[in-house]
């Protein structure tokens, strides 16, 4: 038998011809992102070359995580979102050790960034990580990301237009 792998966007056809691969001796992996109870091991971390591969890899993150019902009536927030996540990744890709690169790693650093509503000048734990790296590499990819998100916070429609132009000019500049 050979072996083959196919990306199934939120698992519809899984449901469907699951049963029936098993049923044909097929050994099948399951990465879900929405149920980790329900998924097998897997860092994609590991396959990550270039930043070109950290936009993909959030790109069909936010896709296959986003309920197919979902109407996003103001993309601003997953623009906030895609930022943040690029920052996170790219720390981890050039500041981490290898060990470290993966989502569990993540899940911390978000855990890191609080929000005090009432304290407009409060930094987190999270700010102080990615000011450190501003202080050794100010032009680090990760800063300049994380102060895309960083503008997100608190912004009109003005600034969100400008959010939008920085984040697209960006993401056009690493892909070319």
């Amino acid at each position: 038998m050979s072996n083959f792998e196919r990306n199934i966007d939120k698992g519809e056809i899984l449901q469907t011809t699951g049963s029936l691969l098993l049923e044909k001796g097929y050994d099948l992996r399951v990465f879900n992102l929405v149920d980790f109870q329900r998924s097998d091991a897997y860092n994609p971390f590991r396959y990550i070359r270039d930043d070109k591969d950290v936009l993909k890899l959030i790109t069909n993150l936010i896709r296959n995580t986003t309920p197919k019902e979902a109407k996003t009536s103001d993309p601003f927030w997953e623009k906030a979102e895609t930022a943040l996540l690029e920052a996170l990744m790219f720390y981890l890709l050039y500041e981490a050790p290898p060990h470290e690169q993966n989502f569990s790693t993540i899940l911390k650093m978000l855990s890191f960034a609080e929000v005090k509503e009432e304290k407009d000048d409060y930094v987190s734990p999270l700010d102080l990580l990615f000011y450190q790296l501003e202080q050794k590499k100010p032009e680090s990819i990760a800063v300049s990301q994380y102060k895309i998100y960083k503008m997100a916070a608190g912004f009109g429609t003005f600034w969100r237009e400008l959010y939008f132009n920085s984040l697209s000019t960006k993401r056009l500049a690493i892909l070319r």
